[in-house]
């Protein structure tokens, strides 16, 4: 999938190692409840990385992992998807193009 440049979302791994093949293209948003809804609202379902805190983890002394999940998304790429599936998710992408900037 070729993604288009969207203000917000920044492509987690730019290149993968030959022979992986990952079920979610994970992109880091700046508020992944806004994505996660807009996209759900088209019948597209996103996976939300690390969605729980537990509470036995002190966060406080892993900021980047906090920040991670708090912005991670995975788009679906799995090999269930078709060139329908990718063109409604690009859709979407430029869809969003600048709604969520804040």
């Amino acid at each position: 999938m070729n993604l288009p440049k969207t203000k917000g979302i920044e492509i987690v791994f730019k290149k993968l190692p030959q022979g992986s093949c990952p079920l979610f293209f994970p992109v880091i948003v700046k508020d992944r409840e806004f994505y996660y809804q807009m996209f759900k609202d088209r019948d597209i379902t996103l996976f939300k990385y690390w969605q729980h805190f537990h509470e036995a983890v002190p966060w406080d002394e892993f900021p980047e992992a906090v920040f991670l999940k708090k912005h991670v998304l995975g788009l679906p790429i799995h090999q269930d998807i078709n060139f329908n599936h990718l063109d409604k998710i690009l859709d979407v992408l430029i869809a969003s193009n600048g709604l969520n900037t804040e």
